[in-house]
């Protein structure tokens, strides 16, 4: 696999379509984001067919899909938008599945059984565990006590966990026959995720990425070319990121693949929520044990440091 290292320093980057990726360096040489490329374009061992083909079958069912339901505004921005998997949070008594609007369940559940889905979500899943290998471990483990605690969670038409890392996925639809949704996303960060986990964007669509389509990552200065089929990986829960606009006439659609942080949390609470772990084992704590609790959730930040890969060229 070709690679190319670059800085975090004001740019514009053209991120190749082929096999070539490109990590994105903090001062420290921490790998914090990855320019992911794709891959070779040949027939998959289990399915048969290409990342091409998979690419082209996601699109094709993502529009069908996306253009029979309405626009329902949300704060990343004017593109149609749907989310779906697992997620734990708003007075959730444990993880669950997100529902869906009753009328558009058979809409999501015939995007989500597109055997070009698993394909997408393997490639992104393969770039996260070789360039962050400690974190996607960890992460893994976790998902896995979580699966086996709560095995309704377990994503069956593959490509998420426990078999991999993405315990959800958004889908956008985007496009300049409406002026209003060319493909565009508001500077947002997606502060539910895992905040020292990627999430991993893949561009689908028909665009001159020159033109438009560009990722910004505000907080680093960068401006990224990203063409149709490529992935990029990034922490969206810290770097405030969005797109521009497409060209007249062109598509621009994207799937996210990501997972909650408060699946952990809940994984770290003995999978249970914080009120019922307060309530219950915090309490039996004696204090030495509960300032080592606090200890631990403090130096939460500086493990998920120590785990991030430093690129070493040598």
């Amino acid at each position: 696999m070709g690679c190319e290292v670059f800085s975090s320093s004001p740019c514009v980057f053209q991120l190749t379509c082929h096999r070539a990726t490109r990590p994105i360096l903090d001062a420290s040489n921490r790998i914090i984001a990855l320019l992911g490329g794709r891959p070779r374009d040949q027939p998959g061992k289990r399915t048969g067919f290409s990342f091409s083909d998979a690419l082209a079958l996601v699109s094709a069912t993502l529009r069908r899909v996306m253009d029979a339901l309405p626009y329902h505004a949300h704060r990343r921005g004017p593109c149609k938008e749907r989310t779906m998997g697992a997620s734990f949070g708003g007075g959730q008594t444990e993880p669950s599945i997100l529902r869906q609007r009753s009328a558009e369940a058979s809409f999501i559940q015939e995007l989500l059984s597109c055997e070009g889905l698993a394909r997408i979500a393997q490639w992104a899943d393969f770039l996260f565990k070789t360039y962050q290998p400690e974190i996607h471990s960890a992460c893994m483990e976790s998902l896995r006590v979580l699966v086996a605690a709560l095995p309704h969670l377990e994503e069956p038409f593959g490509g998420g966990m426990p078999d991999r890392f993405w315990g959800g996925r958004t889908v956008n639809r985007g496009d300049s026959a409406q002026q209003a949704r060319q493909g565009v996303t508001w500077p947002h960060t997606d502060q539910g995720n895992l905040a020292w986990a990627w999430c991993a964007v893949t561009a689908l669509g028909n665009f001159d990425p020159k033109l438009g389509g560009h990722l910004i990552l505000w907080d680093l200065g960068l401006v990224i070319e990203f063409p149709p089929g490529a992935t990029i990986l990034l922490p969206s829960a810290l770097l405030t990121h969005s797109n521009v606009a497409i060209q007249q006439g062109e598509e621009r659609d994207s799937v996210v693949h990501f997972t909650a942080g408060g699946l952990f949390r809940y994984v770290d609470n003995g999978c249970k929520t914080d009120k019922v772990f307060m309530a219950e084992d915090y309490k039996q704590m004696s204090d030495e044990q509960r300032a080592e609790w606090h200890q631990k959730r403090q130096d939460r930040w500086k493990n998920a440091l120590a785990k991030m890969t430093k690129w070493n060229p040598e």
